[in-house]
């Protein structure tokens, strides 16, 4: 026999789940209406075009001028003028029809809103009671309370490797953008360098190709530190993506090598910016698969935890409602 406690905490349970899914109804309905009303907003922004079209030409049949005066002679400017005003009138019938279109479908949607902000607590208020259960089952040695405690385990495990992985991407994402600053600054100081080569620029083009070769410097070093916490972010996965052994350049790679010596010459440090550039691509290659391969860990992560979630529901709550939206 259900005790009156646990008789009150399936019927919580049950007006939860319900909630939940008439949420989820509701989401839709919301997504349904916004595709509907772009549809016909579009429709009235054209109607509103056709009337003003008609009512310009109206206005210019109206107009007396010599072939207004020619028309009356031929008696032909009353029917023509008569066609276009059944024509304008027509279109503003239409335009009419779809603005109280559009009205009714804001009006939904105003509803729709109402009813979801009223139910924006239904997923935490569920996801609480189920909680509540599991406690209360996980206490009393109940059927499943075992499988419960391993799923809270797994479930705790996996969420931490989102985290850990979310901030590797994180990392990834930072290195990335330093690259890119990197790669910006390396082809400025090209173009400089090339010109300084190639044309005999003299002091004024090597002074700026200098300063350009000083920002890449700068941003080459902002860029190693980044890849530095990128390399230490993947190792704390414990089993991270297969990618190139030294994601830092070594001391000898160092962008910032290539041009502390000034009395290189100029043919020397255009060849080395060119390797520069290259080797810019080549990391910034290996940080995008970085970040490609840690897309894929979370997804796969995400629905090991949406099964683990599952199962879960399933030993707290046959009704299982939908845990989107």
């Amino acid at each position: 026999m259900v005790s009156g406690v646990g008789k009150h905490l399936e019927n919580r349970l049950a007006a939860a789940a319900q909630a939940v899914r008439e949420r989820a109804r509701a989401a839709a309905r919301a997504e349904e209406l916004r595709k509907l009303a772009e549809e016909v907003a579009g429709e009235v922004a054209a109607a509103r075009a056709r009337v003003a079209e008609e009512d310009r030409s109206l206005a210019r049949l109206e107009r007396l001028t010599l072939t207004r005066v020619v028309a009356t002679l031929r008696g032909s400017r009353e029917s023509r003028l008569a066609l276009r005003r059944a024509e304008a009138d027509a279109a503003r019938l239409h335009l009419a029809k779809v603005e109280a279109e559009l009205a009714a479908i804001r009006r939904d949607q105003e509803a729709i809103e109402v009813r979801l902000r009223e139910l924006d607590r239904a997923p935490a208020d569920y996801a609480a009671v189920l909680t509540e259960k599991e406690q209360q089952i996980r206490a009393s040695g109940g059927a499943g309370a075992a499988r419960l405690r391993e799923l809270a385990e797994e479930r705790a495990a996996v969420t931490e490797e989102l985290r850990e992985i979310e901030q590797a991407d994180q990392a990834a994402l930072a290195a990335d953008q330093a690259l890119a600053r990197v790669r910006e600054a390396v082809s400025s100081a090209k173009k400089w360098s090339a010109y300084d080569t190639y044309f005999a620029g003299g002091v004024f083009s090597g002074m700026i190709k200098h300063k350009r070769l000083d920002r890449a410097a700068d941003a080459a070093a902002e860029a190693d530190r980044c890849l530095a916490r990128l390399h230490a972010e993947l190792a704390d996965l414990g089993d991270p993506p297969a990618v190139a052994p030294h994601l830092v350049w070594d001391q000898k790679q160092k962008l910032i090598d290539i041009w502390v010596d000034r009395v290189m010459d100029d043919w020397a440090v255009h060849d080395q910016i060119k390797r520069a550039r290259q080797r810019v691509a080549e990391v910034a290659a290996e940080v995008e698969r970085v970040r490609a391969d840690l897309r894929q860990r979370t997804e796969a992560a995400r629905q090991r935890l949406d099964r683990l979630e599952a199962e879960r529901r399933d030993l707290l709550d046959v009704t299982r409602p939908p845990t989107s939206g």
